[in-house]
């Protein structure tokens, strides 16, 4: 069974808190797949965590980088019937936040590659996922971007993938913004290895990236990712069908 696109719901908080909402999208129905993302940036130095009871934790990473502090907390879920129609998370420090589900068909609950990395610096025009290996010709491809700087502005581009949302500025804590995309392929992409690159205004700075392959439910579940500049990263939960990580303090 191909994989298809149902919807997407977004939420943000430019209010300081310790919880966070996923909305079930529009037409979700029982046994779609739900991938949600959480994430913030900030000029503060605090390190947090993600959780949301029902979801399968993936990624829960976090770049305290020179300037400011990125973070992403990345969930599954598998549609049940009499679901809410949305789920409040918690972050065990009060923040602003974006958050965006997807909502696919016919998808098979364990992703083939879930994968972060952080991205440092103070002049960057574009932010490149980690480098993961396909091994399903009819998986789909996903991705995120959160990153600050002063100036804000969104980003003005991101090849052979599909915007879901692309927010300029969210006017977090401190004296900069946060920035945040999120992306799809739109459909099957080819085997082999493939990435996701956001180009960006020029000046950007720290910035985190998650990509995630996303099979058939009738095709393979295996995984094989490769990662282009492994970063020290790890996580506080494990992930379906990846392993498992820590969390990054950089």
């Amino acid at each position: 069974m191909a994989i298809s696109f149902i919807n997407v719901a977004t939420n943000q908080n430019l209010t300081a808190s310790t919880s966070f909402t996923f909305t079930k999208p529009t037409n979700a129905t029982t046994g779609d797949l739900l991938i949600g993302v959480v994430a913030n940036g900030r000029a503060t130095a605090t390190d947090s965590s993600y959780a949301c009871t029902g979801w399968t934790p993936l990624e829960d990473v976090y770049y305290d980088g020179a300037g400011d502090d990125v973070q992403m907390g990345v969930f599954s879920r598998v549609v049940q019937a009499g679901d809410p129609a949305s789920w409040t998370g918690s972050s065990s420090v009060s923040l602003e936040y974006q958050s965006i589900v997807w909502c696919l068909r016919g998808a098979d609950s364990t992703l083939l590659a879930s994968e972060t990395i952080e991205t440092s610096g103070t002049s960057n025009s574009s932010y490149t996922s980690v480098t993961v290996n396909n091994t399903d010709s009819g998986a789909w491809r996903l991705g995120a971007v959160v990153w600050t700087d002063a100036t804000g502005g969104a980003s003005t581009g991101v090849s052979g993938n599909t915007f879901r949302v692309n927010d300029g500025a969210l006017n977090v804590t401190g004296t900069d913004e946060m920035m945040f995309a999120a992306c799809d392929s739109n459909g099957a992409i080819a085997t082999g290895n493939t990435s996701i690159t956001w180009t960006v205004p020029s000046g950007q700075d720290e910035g985190m990236t998650w990509i995630g392959l996303v099979a058939p439910s009738a095709g393979s579940a295996t995984n094989a990712p490769s990662g282009a500049g492994a970063a020290t990263a790890t996580s506080n939960a494990p992930k379906a069908g990846v392993g498992a990580k820590a969390q990054v303090i950089g």
